[in-house]
């Protein structure tokens, strides 16, 4: 049975975020050697300021903010290793791969040397379908470390998605040398036998997936094609069953029972599968192989008047609801392709603000900020008390460091709705590039009254704000809060060190401090840095 609407490796895919923290720990496991730790200029200081306030904005999960900050910390130190390292990482993400890239390729020019910075480039080269390339960073990974698992799985998805099989099973081989139990190659060098029709290697493969508590779609659903080339036709839909179990809006499934119940002859259970790809309908070559199935099987009832031959419009609600789902998706030129769709029914409904705001949201996320700038503006014509297109607005201005004009449009913004944490943070942040710093301390104290789930975030703004506005009594205060929402901010005690002994003269207070730091810390810099200031003050660290 040949399944036509099979797509390339995708459920994988996206599961990298699983050992992010993994990569990150191979990412500085060589201490970076740069300019910027020789330098003793305010410059520099500021620079290590907004790289941790990016740190912190990442570790939020907050990735624009931490993208804003780091690009502070290299306009001011171009030679930041780590910032580069970190921004890739936050461009990854967004999945503003082509950025991640240029991030990551920075960092290797500045030491070559640790494996885990070719497998994270490597990682956006494959999700940007740079296949070859990804292969080739991989490799180099692997070069320098052989005992490194996730680059053998990730190369493994490249050979996998190049159809070339047989090196895709030999690198699954290797990753499971190193972790056994590891499911997912299971899965995957399962993929790769199916491809070369070793159905039995395959569904070995499925099963041994499946006894580590692998369960999804899927991969029943993979495993049912392996049961199709066999001709057992019984287990095929019984995996099938099983995977609309699980989900049962898989359609690649019921187009599978479709097709086998048509080989069985069983044509009134085929036509039932095939009408229940339509409702579903959200993958287009499957809906238009079911129509042509039901037309072969002498059934259209299920098929829209004309539909064989043409393609119905949806109404506006639709196209914007398929905007806003391939934008939560971030599949922003699907995205815009049909919030297009939605503004070209009626440009002055209500439907068409919301349809601007949303395709201004994607060109945002492209960093395509003028673009979005004009599409805010059409959804505040269309709504002038749409305070959520104002601001959003207000951060594409303050992207393009037009700092006025994203000022007045934060105004406004909180003048129509004063609950949105986001938009006093984003005028807390502009309010600094003004050199405004006690407005800009009591955005962030909004902005964390309003959102304290995130409050380590904007109370890591106050903190800085209050520093350079000299503030300091105020910034080690700050950093008191950020300890107590989240005791294993490793930055707020040697900061708040910092600020007590180099600017407010208070080396006892200091002492406990580093010492709280040594208690918590990880950044060989700051460690040494905090046992040399101990020293200095005749106490043991």
């Amino acid at each position: 049975m040949n399944i036509l609407w099979m797509d390339k490796n995708s459920f994988i895919v996206r599961n990298f975020s699983i050992i992010l923290s993994i990569t990150v720990l191979l990412f500085i496991a060589i201490p970076s050697m740069t300019k910027a730790e020789a330098l003793t200029t305010d410059d520099t200081v500021k620079a290590t300021e907004f790289y941790n306030s990016g740190l912190a904005n990442f570790k939020l999960k907050q990735f624009e903010q931490a993208i804003l900050a780091l690009d502070k910390a290299i306009a001011l130190n171009q030679n930041y290793e780590d910032a580069y390292g970190l921004r890739g990482l936050a461009h990854d993400e967004l999945q503003h791969y082509e950025q991640a890239i240029a991030d990551f390729s920075k960092s290797i020019d500045f030491d070559p040397r640790p494996a885990g910075k070719y497998y994270l480039r490597g990682k956006s080269y494959f999700s940007s379908n740079q296949l070859e390339r990804a292969i080739a960073d991989f490799s180099k990974a692997l070069s320098i470390n052989p005992e490194l698992g996730e680059a053998y799985l990730c190369r493994g998805f490249a050979y996998l998605d190049l159809k070339q099989f047989q090196p895709a099973i030999a690198d699954f081989d290797k990753a499971l040398a190193i972790n056994p139990k590891h499911a997912a190659s299971y899965f995957n060098r399962g993929k790769a036998y199916y491809g070369l029709n070793n159905s039995q290697q395959a569904i070995a493969d499925f099963n041994q997936a499946l006894s580590l508590n692998y369960q999804n779609a899927e991969i029943y659903f993979y495993r049912s094609l392996a049961y199709a080339q066999l001709e057992q036709y019984d287990n095929v839909l019984a995996d099938c069953d099983k995977a609309i179990a699980i989900n049962p809006n898989y359609i690649k499934a019921y187009g599978a029972k479709g097709i086998t119940y048509a080989l069985l002859g069983r044509n009134q259970e085929a036509i039932a599968a095939f009408r229940q790809c339509i409702r579903i309908g959200n993958n287009p070559t499957v809906v238009s192989l079911a129509k042509q199935s039901l037309i072969k099987l002498g059934d259209t009832t299920a098929i829209p008047a004309a539909a064989a031959t043409t393609t119905t419009s949806l109404p506006a609600e639709d196209y914007l609801r398929d905007g806003m789902n391939n934008f939560k998706a971030q599949q922003y030129e699907q995205a815009i392709a049909n919030f297009d769709k939605a503004i070209a029914t009626n440009p002055k409904s209500d439907i068409a603000a919301v349809s601007y705001l949303g395709r201004g949201n994607a060109y945002y996320s492209l960093k395509q900020y003028d673009l979005a700038i004009n599409d805010f503006e059409q959804a505040i014509k269309n709504q002038p008390d749409f305070g959520f297109a104002y601001a959003r607005r207000g951060s594409a201005y303050y992207a393009l460091k037009k700092y006025d004009q994203a000022l007045n449009d934060f105004d406004q913004a909180i003048s129509i709705s004063n609950t949105d944490a986001i938009t006093y943070s984003f005028r807390g942040l502009t309010y600094m590039e003004l050199k405004r710093y006690n407005e800009a301390i009591a955005d962030f104290n909004q902005a964390a009254a309003l959102d304290p789930q995130h409050a380590v975030s904007y109370y890591t703004n106050s903190a800085f704000a209050h520093l350079f506005a000299k503030q300091y009594e105020e910034a080690a205060a700050d950093f008191d809060k950020i300890i107590a929402v989240n005791p294993q901010q490793e930055q707020a005690y040697y900061f708040k060190a910092k600020a007590l002994m180099d600017n407010l003269k208070r080396p006892q207070d200091a002492i406990d401090a580093f010492r709280q730091y040594l208690e918590h810390g990880t950044n060989p810099t700051w460690i040494s840095d905090a046992k040399t200031q101990l020293s200095a003050l005749g106490v043991e660290s």
